[in-house]
C-alpha cells in the first residue's frame, strides 16, 4: 500500500530481513548482514520466485519503485529511508536469480532461519 501524502510504501512480507538483533532503522544495521538476511527471508517466503518469468517479475518490482517512496516499511524489517530505498528494490529484483533455494537445494534453509531465531528461555 502506498501513502501518497507522505511517500510511505507499506509492505507486509516483502523487503523484510532476518538479523541477529532488532533495529528500528536500516542505517543501524551492517549492510552485509541486512542483505544476507534479506535474501534468506525473501527466498524462504516465496520459493516460487525461482520459477517466475524474470521479465514479468521485474515488471511487478518496477511499478512500486516508480512511485519513488520516501519511506519503506515492512512488517519484517527496519524502517528504510529515501537514500536506501532504491537499493532494496534492486535487491528484491534479484530474488528470482540464482541461487534458487528450493526443496532439495544444498542450502539448509531451515538451519539458516534457525540461526536468526532469538534465544528462548
Amino acid at each position: 500500500m502506498f501513502d501518497h501524502s507522505d511517500g510511505t510504501l507499506y509492505s507486509s512480507d516483502s523487503f523484510g530481513t532476518v538479523v541477529e538483533e532488532m533495529s528500528q532503522d536500516f542505517t543501524d544495521l551492517e549492510e552485509a548482514e541486512f542483505f544476507h538476511g534479506f535474501d534468506v527471508l525473501n527466498r524462504a517466503i516465496a520459493p516460487w520466485t525461482a520459477l517466475a518469468d524474470e521479465g514479468k517479475f521485474l515488471g511487478s518490482v518496477r511499478e512500486p519503485a516508480a512511485l519513488r517512496p520516501a519511506w519503506l516499511l515492512s512488517t519484517h524489517g527496519p524502517t528504510v529511508r529515501e537514500d536506501a530505498v532504491p537499493r532494496l528494490f534492486e535487491a528484491i529484483a534479484r530474488i528470482p536469480s540464482p541461487p534458487a533455494w528450493l526443496p532439495g537445494a544444498d542450502l539448509d534453509l531451515e538451519a539458516e532461519l534457525d540461526a536468526h531465531e532469538p534465544p528462548t528461555g
